[in-house]
């Protein structure tokens, strides 16, 4: 079942667990999505990028993402804040992401402050949160925990 890896026992034993951890997580992202188009095809439809008036944002405007929302190949503009929602294939142009996933997707501007960037390419303002893999603005690949320099 395993293949057989030069350097002995320990090295096989090290890539078996490797493989099985990453078997698992694309197993739960699998289910992740699956959830999620149920999810979206059942809530009703949302406006992702609010019309603002006069140039200027009111509370009224923001959209704000919350824990259990997920979002498919959507775009958030500038007067969007996620607060834990998960978003997979997204765009991201402004606003502030303090909690949730961002996987995936491009985000081109705004504010990573917290929560999960997932394999996408980042363009924004890196604030904090935790990096689990990802291109930057220089298409510089970054591994688990290297994030962007805040540029």
């Amino acid at each position: 079942m395993y293949r057989r890896v030069q350097g002995g026992p320990d090295q096989t034993a090290k890539w078996m667990e490797s493989h099985d951890m990453i078997r698992h997580r694309w197993h739960f992202l699998r289910l992740i999505i699956r959830w999620s188009k149920v999810q979206i095809l059942q809530g009703p439809p949302i406006n992702p990028c609010p019309v603002r008036t006069h140039g200027q944002s009111t509370v009224s405007d923001v959209l704000i993402l919350g824990p259990g929302e997920f979002h498919i190949r959507r775009k958030f503009g500038p007067a969007t804040v996620n607060r834990g929602a998960a978003l997979f294939e997204c765009e991201w142009d402004g606003g502030r992401f303090e909690a949730g996933l961002f996987s995936g997707g491009m985000f081109r501007s705004g504010q990573f402050a917290g929560g999960i960037f997932l394999g996408g390419i980042f363009l924004g303002t890196w604030v904090g949160g935790t990096w689990e893999g990802g291109f930057d603005r220089n298409g510089i690949y970054h591994s688990r925990g290297d994030s962007p320099s805040a540029a």
